[in-house]
């Protein structure tokens, strides 16, 4: 695209169009998502009982507690830029509460832009030009959460696998996020082709029940990952608009 010269336009558009399509479908599979869901605990609990529904929930958990080490960098980095971290908190959860009516943090980029414009009072031209391309690149939250549940895969069907074979499956990972980033239904699409990958299409409950249980907390970790990036570049650039006013 970057070497398409007079025709960039028409192909940018064509790549958001496509983006729009694949959303509005995506959108669809988290409309009916509950009611798959009911059918594969169900199934779980006819083939295996109660014990590993069980077991798949202390997982979701577990990827709560861990996502807690994620934060935890987010807050360094704003630390470091010179952000006080409790105020940020209190400003920034009107904007995930808004955000998980929304779900998806492509389709919140209009409303984080405003609304941080507004009450967190960064550069409004900053954020129209970071925030969108963000929701569009940020994988925190993708490439954590399907790698930890690749993982629980392999953990539950006995899979070994040597070095190489974890670097592939975590390019596996890389590649997947970028083809259905920030989107409802991107774990559960995540999770169906590293089955297939590891040849465990009895497994398909186990997506089902990952996207129903993670998919709100993934993109909520993508949008607060777009937001610390965009405080922080907002930050700098008041330091240099200071340093070259003195």
């Amino acid at each position: 695209m970057c070497s398409a010269g007079k025709h960039f336009d028409f192909l940018n558009q064509a790549l958001m169009a496509c983006y729009t399509i694949f959303s509005r479908m995506l959108h669809v599979v988290i409309a009916v998502l509950p009611f798959f869901c009911f059918f594969a605990v169900l199934d779980m609990l006819i083939d295996s009982g109660a014990r590993t529904v069980l077991q798949l929930l202390g997982y979701c958990i577990a990827v709560n507690v861990a996502l807690l080490l994620l934060f935890a960098t987010y807050a360094l980095r704003l630390r470091i830029a010179g952000i006080k971290v409790i105020p940020f908190i209190r400003d920034i959860m009107p904007l995930v509460r808004e955000n998980v009516k929304i779900g998806s943090a492509i389709d919140a980029a209009p409303f984080n832009i405003r609304y941080c414009s507004k009450n967190m009072k960064m550069d409004r031209r900053a954020l129209e030009h970071n925030l969108p391309v963000l929701a569009q690149i940020n994988l925190d939250g993708n490439c954590f959460i399907i790698m930890y549940f690749t993982l629980v895969l392999m953990f539950m069907t006995n899979t070994g696998t040597s070095m190489l074979g974890f670097v592939s499956i975590a390019l596996l990972i890389l590649l997947l996020s970028y083809g259905a980033p920030n989107q409802p239904g991107s774990i559960l699409i995540g999770i169906l082709i590293v089955t297939m990958y590891f040849s465990t299409n009895d497994l398909l409950c186990t997506a089902i029940f990952a996207e129903a249980f993670l998919g709100t907390m993934q993109n909520l970790v993508n949008v607060i990952g777009d937001i610390v990036i965009a405080a922080i570049e907002d930050k700098k650039q008041q330091k240099t608009l200071t340093a070259e006013t003195a």
